[in-house]
């Protein structure tokens, strides 16, 4: 009875670890993920890798994830999922096809990046100015012409809140195969939420 008690224990502990790839700890950053044997996707059941956050507040992510081919070419899927709980995961983001060649790869999900959008607005005319000093409303001006002008805004991609990101990797075929060869995550905390 002892030993089965035991056996059970391990095989719950292993469980365990394997479902936890990356950890880290609250003031952490970056942390690496070096693949073994046993970190290959086969067919089209999903491998997973869990990365535990462990931040509090809202942050920017950078995962990346590099991919060897050991199979006979199928596609594979990839996507990054965010959970609160480690049980119920979500998409976060597009997913990636990975169009498995006799080349390695590496995948980025990321939501570090900027993106630039500009306005042009036209000159504008017939405009009426106003004093409202002292809670007068009298037009100083009938016709007021306004250049055109271009307004140029840096919008950064939304910042998110998961406890938990994962990277999910599923073959297109019976005899897909592909094998993680490092796993990497980049965290940067928001700073400020408007």
């Amino acid at each position: 009875m002892k030993k089965l008690m035991f056996f059970l224990a391990v095989i719950l502990f292993a469980a365990q670890v394997d479902s936890q790839v990356l950890r880290l700890d609250k003031n952490q950053t970056y942390e690496s993920y070096t693949g073994v044997a046993g970190d290959t996707a086969k067919s089209t059941t999903a491998k997973t890798f869990d990365i535990f956050v462990n931040k509090t507040g809202m942050y920017y992510y950078d995962v990346q994830a590099s991919l060897d081919s050991a199979g006979d070419g199928t596609n594979f899927t990839c996507q990054l999922q965010g959970s609160n709980d480690e049980t119920n995961f979500y998409n976060v983001g597009d997913a990636q096809t990975w169009y498995v060649s006799s080349t390695d790869t590496v995948l980025r999900f990321t939501n570090m990046t900027s993106v630039s959008t500009s306005a042009t607005i036209a000159a504008a005319t017939d405009y009426h100015a106003y004093d409202t000093s002292a809670g007068g409303s009298s037009i100083i001006a009938d016709t007021v012409t306004i250049g055109a002008r271009t307004i140029t805004e840096t919008l950064t991609e939304p910042s998110v809140g998961w406890r938990y990101l994962r990277l999910s990797l599923t073959g297109a075929g019976a005899n897909a195969k592909c094998e993680l060869e490092l796993l990497s995550v980049a965290i940067r905390p928001k700073l400020f939420t408007f």
